[in-house]
């Protein structure tokens, strides 16, 4: 009886220990995953989103002056920027005299006022988010070139929808396909082919004609998130979703590859305070930072590195488009391309803009990441060569002739040669044969001819 109650109380106590170490099991497994939800729930909501849809095209320059004459008259609804010498002045301080001149004197730029609110909804899952749209901004530059930009915001949403719109938004030319963005379109698109039509005379036919090259719209993006979460493991996963709008997540097939994600990190981000980093991409600009991050860094944000860096290195990128596009589909005389190419290389190319270290910085990797000073200078070689090549056709081609004019004067001294002779010599006597004494003399002077030439091309091959 004994033995039985001791093998009872064991068996007792061991089930009493495995259901206690289960109690600890299933609490431990519940506070990680409320700790991972309540993460993964920061993570979801971006706290402040300030951000800038922009795009191109060409201008026609008498339309372009209409245009202005048209602003300055106030018989439009854009406004002129006017910059005041002592904010060029107060500039100067920091960034270089030319980028200022580029951006007081040869970029003009305007803006619509639009201050309205509107509601955007994710077309697969109706998910809304509220948007307030501040302004349209137009860039007037050099060499026929317009630069559109949306200022917009919104805040506290769900990251995944915001980007899912977002994607929507970029995608001009299927605007026609989604409902759901009509306020959109009304609010700004209209306006903006209204103004397409006012500086190239033409009216569009196809939305995507407001993007000159490719079929989305650029962003630039200031990006608020959680103290917390810009700190932990998540966020640089969380800069790279927002800068290619995307939800990355490297479990999914669809997924971007882990060792891609890292290289572009490693190869763009910019971190240089523990406050906030960048990304610029080819197709968007990205800084995100804490909620502590101080009002006057975000207006340098919004304003000079909006202006100068982004704007003036988005404008050398769609030079360089329209440049290489021009060249392929030869719409021009390369002669004139490469003197235009020069010319932008010689006004509008500023290898450094400022005195200080972070505009610098910031400029070179935005510039490092579409390949601008490459592609510029592979366009450059490529003119020089093909400047080269007709070069060298037409001089071909100016020999040919003139060696045929040589053979003809030739042919015309060698009978002035001929009757020369025979006035002094008279053939009929020498020869016999008037005849003869032409034909053979000309042979003689034909055979000096060639071997003369023979003798010029074997001495040039060596």
């Amino acid at each position: 009886m004994a033995f039985c109650y001791v093998c009872f109380f064991t068996f007792f106590s061991a089930f009493e220990e495995d259901i206690w170490r289960s109690q600890i099991f299933f609490v431990t497994l519940s506070a990680i995953n409320k700790k991972t939800k309540n993460k993964m729930n920061k993570m979801d909501i971006i706290v402040d989103n300030q951000f800038w849809f922009s795009g191109y095209f060409s201008t026609v320059e008498s339309s372009s002056r209409t245009f202005l004459k048209n602003v300055d008259a106030g018989r439009t609804s854009w406004e002129r920027r006017v910059v005041s010498e002592e904010y060029k002045l107060e500039m100067l301080n920091v960034y270089y005299p030319e980028i200022i001149h580029f951006y007081s004197e040869c970029n003009q730029s305007f803006s619509m006022p639009i201050n309205k609110d509107i509601t955007i909804g994710d077309a697969e899952t109706k998910d809304l988010i509220p948007i307030h749209i501040d302004k349209i901004q137009i860039s007037l530059l050099p060499f026929n070139t317009l630069i559109y930009s949306i200022g917009m915001s919104c805040a506290q949403v769900n990251m995944e929808v915001m980007l899912k719109v977002f994607n929507q938004l970029r995608q001009i030319s299927r605007y026609n396909q989604q409902q759901n963005i009509q306020e959109f379109v009304d609010t700004v698109i209209v306006p903006i082919r209204e103004l397409y039509k006012q500086v190239t005379g033409r009216c569009v036919e196809h939305n995507y004609q407001l993007v000159e090259n490719g079929n989305k719209l650029k962003i630039y993006q200031i990006v608020t998130i959680n103290n917390e979460l810009l700190h932990s493991s998540y966020a640089d996963n969380l800069l790279y979703s927002l800068g290619t709008l995307s939800m990355n997540d490297s479990s999914d097939h669809m997924g971007s590859n882990e060792e891609y994600v890292q290289n572009i990190l490693t190869k763009y981000k910019i971190a240089v305070f523990n406050n906030w980093v960048a990304l610029p991409l080819l197709d968007s600009m990205t800084f995100m930072c804490d909620e502590g991050m101080k009002s006057y860094v975000k207006d340098s944000w919004r304003t000079d590195y909006f202006e100068l860096i982004y704007i003036y290195q988005l404008y050398r990128k769609i030079f360089l488009y329209r440049t290489n596009s021009e060249f392929r589909l030869r719409k021009r005389p390369i002669n004139k391309i490469q003197n235009d190419l020069e010319d932008f290389d010689n006004h509008y190319t500023y290898h450094f803009i400022s005195y200080n270290f972070l505009p610098n910085l910031l400029n070179k990797v935005v510039e490092s990441s579409q390949e601008i000073a490459d592609e510029q200078e592979e366009m450059k070689n490529i003119l020089k060569r093909t400047v080269q090549a007709e070069t060298e056709l037409r001089e071909k081609r100016s020999n040919y002739f003139l060696t045929f004019l040589a053979i003809i004067t030739s042919f015309s001294t060698i009978w002035d040669l001929n009757c020369l002779l025979d006035a002094m010599f008279n053939y009929s006597t020498v020869f016999t044969i008037n005849l003869l004494g032409y034909r053979l003399v000309t042979s003689i002077i034909l055979l000096v001819i060639v071997l003369v030439a023979l003798f010029a091309l074997n001495s040039k091959r060596k």
